[in-house]
């Protein structure tokens, strides 16, 4: 009897420390020790692909967070886990209500289903500086960073878990003049200006946008027109490249982390382009004909958007 009570024991502790690493695995993805968070990563807008990998796609807009997630064609995988948020869900819908097996559970959000092509997620909404943290899995291990995917530009976690700060978006962040302590207080103020705008007909104005290579600034006259364009651009940081859109004639001038321009344009386009550290902050004050040029008459990015003011700092 000795010896079954024994071996019963024996039995029963094993079964007690498996069900408490079972239980411990959520514990940890429920967000009690919040991960790394990486506040300065651009999360902004969702990826255009014609073919989707397995894995996981996270963005935020102007509607809030998205999570979607997709089996290569051909192929069936099951996706789990959960997200957590350090403060309130302001909003939650899934992506295809009545369909999706995805909940929310007070501040977190769950799913665990199988996907065999075709995308499935949730959307939802937080609060001012609430920490969200993603545990993301895929066919019962964690999902690979190369299987994760955030914002329009694809960046991948340094790992996962992890968590990530957000905060109202706003097309730039305002001030005039940079202040370094108030920037910091803004750096998960992310700017949604990547690619050049696309028109047929250029308004008199300026185009700034960000690519690969860096940061560009345009400017041009309408059709018929003449304008003087002049003002500065500062970066608060390193200026590591820098080169006027025509060399020789531009009448744009670097010296040190400021760059200056005073010209006439009767139409076409001039300007520079230039690079910084990551992290780094721009300050632009434009000027036409002499006048601060209006919200208007300054745009951003492949949509055009336009600034809350002029000054007006970014971060790229």
């Amino acid at each position: 009897m000795r010896f079954r009570a024994t071996v019963l024991a024996t039995i029963l502790t094993i079964c007690t420390l498996s069900l408490s690493v079972f239980i411990a695995l959520p514990v940890g993805a429920q967000g009690t020790v919040f991960a790394p968070q990486y506040p300065g990563l651009d999360t902004w807008g969702a990826m255009q692909l014609q073919v989707w990998p397995n894995g996981y796609f996270i963005w935020e807009d102007e509607q809030g967070l998205h999570v979607r997630w997709t089996s290569a064609q051909g192929q069936t995988h099951r996706f789990y886990g959960q997200t957590t948020v350090q403060g309130q869900i302001a909003s939650f819908s899934p992506a295809q209500p009545g369909v999706s097996a995805v909940r929310q559970q007070g501040n977190r959000i769950v799913w665990n289903m199988s996907n065999s092509g075709g995308g499935d997620g949730f959307d939802f909404t937080v609060g001012p500086g609430d920490v969200v943290q993603f545990s993301l899995l895929l066919d019962g291990r964690n999902a690979t960073r190369q299987e994760i995917y955030l914002g329009a530009r694809g960046y991948h976690p340094a790992a996962n878990p992890f968590a990530l700060t957000f905060q109202p978006q706003m097309a730039v962040a305002p001030g005039s003049p940079i202040d370094p302590a108030q920037d910091s207080r803004r750096s998960n103020r992310r700017s949604n200006i990547w690619g050049a705008p696309q028109l047929s007909v250029w308004p008199t104005g300026y185009y700034i946008w960000t690519d690969e290579q860096g940061v560009h600034l345009r400017w041009t006259s309408a059709q018929g027109q003449q304008h003087r364009f002049n003002g500065q651009a500062t970066v608060q940081g390193r200026l590591t490249a820098f080169s006027p859109a025509y060399p020789g004639v531009s009448a744009v001038r670097q010296r040190g982390n400021n760059m200056q321009w005073n010209a006439s344009n009767s139409g076409g386009g001039d300007g520079f382009d230039f690079a910084m550290n990551q992290g780094g902050v721009v300050q632009f004050s434009l000027k036409v004909d002499d006048q601060m040029a209006s919200q208007d008459e300054i745009f951003l990015g492949v949509n055009g958007r336009h600034p809350r003011r002029n000054p007006f700092n970014i971060r790229h």
